[in-house]
């Protein structure tokens, strides 16, 4: 496969027309919000798009049948050279692909996985939400406030657009844009255990979607079906399920 410099990822704009989902995901790669990659089949109207992000979620957009034999080992290769979780996940947009990739990763170690996917009913996001900070709590944007002493594992990045939730020096809860393109954010909500099941990330994700307003953001929410504490929240903040998708998935970890 060839691999795109950013100037030529318009290369694959007749094959978006097929992203039903995930669009901040795939988006933020095309308009380089984030060090991801793009490989074809060709460089001249490509046929297949093999899209990577920062996280190991790959999207295949275009026809499957055009993608290499050896493509299980083309993305473990990669994935190998480039992240020390050594895990897939591969999402692709129709049952045709689905069929393909199945045939491709045949005797590989590799399972189908679902991933359920929400879409923001407005309505009920503003019938059903409102902020009321607690006393000794305070809410900062990510953007204008740093604390190198808070203890949610991942640190916060100046430049994502998010909130979080305080108190005193002690961040408790985030909601923030883990990829933002296309006009679209997906969600990322996190709180500190003993502060869960209490309304503070519903709080702060409260806040974070009415921002999206603001700038004429569409916020997107997805999980894992096992995951029931996110699948609650989604719904209580008005999101509704959508058609779920498909994935397959490998761990280097189901070869040991």
């Amino acid at each position: 496969m060839y691999k795109l410099l950013k100037k030529e990822y318009k290369k694959i704009q007749p094959l978006l027309k097929e992203v039903t989902h995930s669009k901040a995901i795939v988006y933020a790669t095309l308009e380089h919000n984030h060090d991801g990659g793009i490989y074809v089949d060709r460089k001249v109207d490509p046929r297949v798009a093999f899209i990577i992000t920062k996280v190991n979620y790959f999207y295949i957009l275009g026809n499957a049948d055009y993608l290499p034999v050896d493509f299980y080992h083309f993305v473990l290769n990669h994935i190998q050279s480039k992240s020390s979780e050594n895990e897939m996940i591969v999402f692709t947009y129709s049952q045709h692909n689905k069929v393909t990739l199945d045939r491709l990763f045949e005797e590989k170690n590799v399972i189908t996985i679902e991933r359920v996917l929400f879409r923001l009913n407005n309505t009920k996001f503003k019938s059903v939400n409102s902020i009321t900070i607690p006393e000794g709590y305070e809410i900062y944007s990510h953007k204008d406030h740093l604390n190198t002493g808070d203890c949610i594992t991942e640190p916060m990045n100046k430049e994502q657009f998010g909130f979080s939730l305080y108190r005193g020096k002690k961040r408790i809860s985030t909601c923030y844009a883990i990829f933002e393109g296309g006009l679209h954010v997906e969600i990322d909500i996190r709180t500190e255990e003993p502060y869960r099941n209490k309304g503070f990330g519903k709080m702060i994700a409260t806040l974070f979607i009415e921002e999206c307003f603001k700038y004429g953001l569409t916020p997107d929410f997805a999980c894992w079906p096992y995951n029931k504490a996110s699948i609650n929240m989604a719904k209580s903040l008005g999101f509704e399920e959508i058609t779920p998708c498909i994935a397959h998935y490998y761990s280097g970890e189901s070869e040991q």
